[in-house]
Formats: structure tokens, sequence, C-alpha cells
């Protein structure tokens, strides 16, 4: 890891909590929901009837909006927050292999999940939220959401919620001033949901559901259709530019022998000291108690020993130019009358235009 990478206020959920403090809401939510929307005032209705509506008089639009995007961000620390704070740092090598890897056909039933809400860091690609412009991705909340009552009007299994985040409050300000609400429930999100009942198996069936709904949910109902329209394709790029490393970094994770490792980050020193002294079971128990009060939890670190492999294959080209051969992933059959089933990861290479000659390599996945 880099020394970015070992700060704790490198990742999105911490420095962006800390700007707004948050922690202070953590055991107050209301509070903040009052600051973001006004208080909850009665209202007359009629003779009989009274009703109750939050007032947050004295504020410009755009004021408005940005509390609303706060809220949307502090919703999603918070959930997080409760989930037990798991933040997921890859490699610069590895997120690049994953996202030249293929994941149209993956079954969603492959997918197995480290946690139900954690955060993913995705910073090292410096991928653009918006083509063309400066505002990068910093990461996505991963939420997944299991539906426990099935029927004939709920049929999804599972959904995957994908909350990407990033400095957006200017895009929140923009396009929320005219098309109420679409900016945090759509532009910057998506579900991928697997629903057998509805023949949604894979990632390719998932992401054309996810589309259609969009077109037929809010773009054919909303009356400013320009800024509707950005907004689906804004969010159509956004999915086009993150599914690949998204998905294949879950299934990474799934993997028995994936590369992860567990560190706190850069602890304050009086912490830090108590941890380093602390010699038996018992004691190291008590002082990560105490960080875990503080605020602070192990970050996992995934494919360090992935460092440099891009570097390697491009010196061993030397100057000859040199592409991506995309990776997948293939289903293979074991054990006893090969009834069972795990997938194989066949990874990316970077390969040797003048050659096309690249390095094998794959990895099982239970």
């Amino acid at each position: 890891m880099n020394d970015q990478d070992h700060t704790y206020q490198f990742y999105f959920p911490n420095y962006f909590s800390a700007q707004n403090t948050f922690v202070k809401y953590l055991k107050h939510s209301n509070k903040y929901e009052d600051y973001c929307f006004g208080k909850v005032e009665a209202y007359y209705i009629d003779q009989e009837n009274y009703g109750t509506r939050r007032v947050l008089p004295g504020i410009s639009d755009d004021e408005k909006y940005r509390r609303e995007y706060l809220w949307n961000e502090f919703t999603n620390w918070l959930k997080w927050n409760k989930s037990g704070r798991n933040i997921f740092s890859f490699s610069e090598d590895l997120l690049q292999m994953l996202s030249h890897t293929d994941v149209d056909d993956v079954e969603l039933d492959s997918l197995k999940f480290p946690y139900d809400n954690f955060y993913l860091s995705l910073r090292h690609l410096k991928l653009p939220f918006i083509a063309q412009e400066e505002n990068l991705i910093d990461g996505v909340y991963v939420n997944i959401e299991y539906n426990d009552n099935l029927d004939e009007e709920s049929t999804f299994d599972f959904s995957i919620i994908l909350d990407f985040v990033g400095d957006y409050e200017k895009y929140a300000i923009k396009y929320n001033d005219s098309v109420s609400e679409i900016f945090n429930f759509t532009f910057k999100r998506f579900n991928i949901a697997l629903d057998k009942k509805q023949g949604i198996k894979n990632i390719h069936q998932a992401l054309l559901d996810h589309k259609e709904f969009f077109r037929q949910e809010i773009v054919l109902k909303e009356t400013n259709g320009d800024k509707v329209i950005d907004i689906f394709q804004f969010n159509q790029q956004l999915i086009e530019r993150t599914i690949r490393v998204v998905i294949n970094s879950l299934l990474y994770l799934s993997l028995p022998d994936r590369d992860l490792k567990q560190n706190y980050g850069d602890l304050p020193v009086h912490l830090s000291t108590k941890l380093s002294n602390a010699k038996t079971k018992r004691k190291k128990e008590v002082v990560e108690q105490d960080i875990k009060q503080a605020g602070f939890t192990k970050i996992n670190f995934v494919g360090q020993n992935f460092k440099g492999i891009i570097n390697q294959h491009k010196k061993a080209a030397g100057e000859v130019p040199t592409h991506w051969r995309r990776g997948h992933w293939r289903n293979q059959r074991y054990g006893e009358e090969l009834i069972e089933s795990r997938l194989i990861w066949i990874r990316p290479t970077i390969v040797n235009k003048a050659i096309g000659i690249a390095e094998k390599g794959h990895i099982y996945y239970n």
C-alpha cells in the first residue's frame, strides 16, 4: 500500500463524514433530517383534518438541493457505519485487471458477499463521474437487500444497490433544480437484481432490466425531457465505466485464496502505542475495543501482491505497442460425477502486439 492508502481519511466515508460532522448526528439522525428538510409542522387541510409537512424557510433553491444531497450521503454513511464500517481497498494493478475482465455472462447467484453493506474504494482507477469532466468516482457503497417476502408482485431474490460517491454537490444542484429526486436515486445509483421468476439470472439481463425500469418509471414520466435524457445517458455511461470492476471485485472477494490483509492504517499515536504494547490476546482485545470506540476500524487491503505486475508486462514488451487481452470467468465442473461447479478467473493480460503471446493464469472460485 502507498502512504495515501495507509491514511484513514483517504476514504470517502471517513473524510466526507468528518467534513460534515455526521458523527454528531449518529444517535440523533432526526435532527440532521430537520437541518436538511426543515422541522415538521402541522398545517390546516379542511375543517376536520390537519396534516404535517416539513418547512425550511429562508434558503435558496441551491441550498435546498445541497442539503438533499447531504441527506443522501448521510443515510448512506449511517447504514455503512451501523453495519461495521467495512472498507475494501484494492491495489491499482488488481483493479485494472478486474476492469478488463468481462462479466456479462456471470450468473448472479455466483456472487457471494463478505458483508451486506460495505464500501469499495475506486479512487485508484481515476474514473470520471461524467465523461470529459474532472470530478472522479471516489468509490461505491455496496448494499445487499434480500427479499424475504417473495410473491407475485415482488419476485426478486436479492438486489445489489450500488451508490457511487465523490465530490458531486454541483451536479446535485444543477440537475435537481428541475428534475426532483432523480439525482440521488438514479443518477449516481443503480440496482442489479436476481429475479429468477422473471428470467433475470445474469449481469447482462439485470442491466437490461435496470435500463428498462429507468426508461419506464422516470424518462417517460418526467416532463423536463432534456435533463432527464441527460441523466439517463449519464447513468448508462456510469454503468459502462464501473460494472466490470465492481462485479469482478465482488467475485474476487469470494475466492478462497484471495490476497487480503487487514490493517488499521494511521492510528493516532496513543492508540498505536497501546496496540503495539499489548502482548496478550486479552489486552489486544481491550485495546481494539478502545480503537473501535474512537471511530477506527481495520481496512481490508486487497491485492497487494499484484502491485507492479502491469509494469512488468510493459517492460517485457519494450518499445513494442501493447494492448489488453480481456479476461473472463468460466464455469468448471468438478467433484463426484461433476455435479458441483466453480468459476475460474481467466485473467486479462497485456499482450505484445508483434508477438501476440500473453502469460496464462487463472484463479479458482468456490
